[in-house]
């Protein structure tokens, strides 16, 4: 026998299986056994001519159940269940091949409870069908009549399911309160409502109000209540969570140099700010972003180049200037006499342009008054000798020559050096003076012999080159012009 049926009876059914009380068995539902729908014409079942499974209705040997009096069975309503046959199951082989009697009595055993289980099945299922019928084709209100009874029938050539209900009455044999009662059990659902009112269920955005019991409609939907859309999220209704329209997407105005993309919806930003696209700082204006305009930094400032002769003081960046132009300022750079004409060169200082000027010597440079002056010069420095106890110093040719070279030298370059760049003494040598040491005084603007003399006492270095013990010749130059300080002077000595 299988594991469900451990503890038979004499009918071999399951002891926890039966019921004493209500004189039936219930049928495990656990058992392994496949599903078979059941098909049970009511016609055929009312008149007791219900066709059996073949399965079973040709089982041998079926065991005889016992005559005893069943208990009255308890009025209960019995739980839908699907209708299930049993197939035949083969119990597991005896052992004992020696005991061919008790093997038959198992083999009726079960036939019996397959049997028994069908029985049930069908019960079940034909009270679950009449049911379903009641429920399509409610009882009519009949006052003369305490219930109905209705056949149902099937037209197999109809498009769709058809019922015709053929009712009969019997004359009620309960008393009255038992027929008010079953009245109550047939009442429809629209009757119910009619009498107690709908149970509605709440409306929601797409269905109206509908009664649990009759169906019956309430009202309108109550319509979906949308949000607005945003960027990122479409409209969705407050109630459902239906959504609508889209969701709108971004709106995103231009980068700009200090602003990433940036939705004028919502604020959302995407990528990165542009940056500052910076030209270069001139003399006159910072750093400036082509796109916005920003600045960074100051401005260079103009770096301007000295002012000339020619051109005013002009930014080497940018060429803007300023001021105006210098006038020039004219040196005298080399003077030369050729007879009663004297060429003198003049020199700009401050851009190096150069001019020449000629002119006539006038009469007061004749030899005879040059001559005149040098002479008075000459005693002049003999006597402030011999005043500070000196012998006095004698005047030559040659030095007189090298001082007149030098009186004209100084009126383009007032130095003891020469325009040539060397040093003033070098005119000895080119005047074949011998000397072991020498000395020089210049003086310009002196309008007289006794003028110069004076000066250069009153200065300590001339004064020195006048008075010194080791000095025993001197020459003296004059050389007088039309310009500068005019009148030019030279002492040179030598021992």
């Amino acid at each position: 026998m299988s594991d469900n049926f451990n503890e038979e009876n004499e009918w071999g059914i399951p002891e926890e299986k039966v019921s004493e009380k209500e004189g039936r068995y219930d049928f495990d539902k656990t058992a392994n056994m496949p599903d078979h729908e059941v098909t049970v014409d009511l016609t055929e079942l009312a008149a007791g001519s219900a066709p059996v499974n073949e399965e079973y209705a040709n089982a041998p040997d079926l065991v005889e159940m016992p005559e005893t009096e069943p208990e009255p069975a308890e009025s209960a309503p019995v739980e839908a269940q699907p209708a299930k046959a049993v197939p035949p199951v083969t119990p597991p082989d005896d052992p004992d091949d020696g005991e061919p009697e008790k093997e038959a009595k198992d083999k009726k055993a079960f036939i019996i409870s397959a049997i028994a289980a069908l029985v049930l099945i069908i019960i079940v299922g034909v009270y679950i069908l009449a049911k379903l019928i009641g429920a399509a084709n409610p009882k009519p209100a009949n006052t003369d009549n305490d219930y109905v009874i209705t056949d149902v029938t099937e037209n197999a050539n109809s498009a769709g399911s058809t019922e015709s209900a053929n009712t009969a009455t019997q004359d009620t044999t309960g008393d009255d309160k038992e027929s008010e009662k079953d009245k109550d059990k047939e009442k429809t659902p629209a009757e119910i409502c009619a009498e107690e009112g709908h149970t509605y269920t709440e409306a929601t955005c797409t269905k109206a109000q509908v009664c649990t019991r009759c169906g019956a409609i309430n009202g309108k939907p109550l319509g979906h209540d949308y949000s607005e859309a945003t960027c990122t999220e479409p409209a969705t209704c407050s109630r459902c969570g239906e959504t609508g329209t889209e969701a709108l997407g971004h709106d995103y105005a231009a980068a700009t140099c200090t602003d990433p993309k940036k939705c004028k919806r919502c604020g959302a930003t995407e990528g990165e700010a542009l940056g500052h696209d910076y030209t270069d700082a001139t003399c006159t204006e910072p750093k400036t972003c082509t796109r916005c305009g920003a600045t960074e930094g100051e401005a260079l400032g103009h770096d301007y180049a000295a002012a000339t002769c020619s051109a005013p003081s002009t930014c080497k960046r940018c060429g803007a200037t300023t001021g105006s132009a210098l006038e020039h300022s004219y040196v005298v750079t080399s003077t030369t006499i050729d007879g009663t004409n004297k060429t003198v060169i003049y020199t700009c200082s401050v851009c190096g342009a150069t001019k020449s000027e000629t002119t006539q010597v006038p009469a007061s440079e004749s030899s005879s008054a040059a001559n005149s002056y040098i002479a008075e010069v000459v005693n002049l420095v003999n006597a402030d000798r011999a005043a500070n106890g000196l012998s006095p110093v004698t005047a030559t040719t040659e030095l007189n020559q090298a001082a007149a070279i030098r009186a004209q030298e100084i009126v383009s370059l007032f130095d003891h050096t020469r325009p040539d760049g060397t040093s003033c003494f070098t005119v000895l040598s080119q005047c074949n003076v011998p000397y072991m040491t020498a000395g020089e005084n210049i003086a310009a603007g002196q309008t007289s012999p006794t003028a110069v003399e004076t000066a250069w006492m009153n200065s300590p270095g001339h004064r020195q080159n006048i008075l010194t013990a080791g000095f025993t010749h001197i020459g003296v130059g004059y050389y007088e012009t039309a310009g500068g300080y005019r009148y030019y002077w030279v002492q040179l000595f030598t021992d």
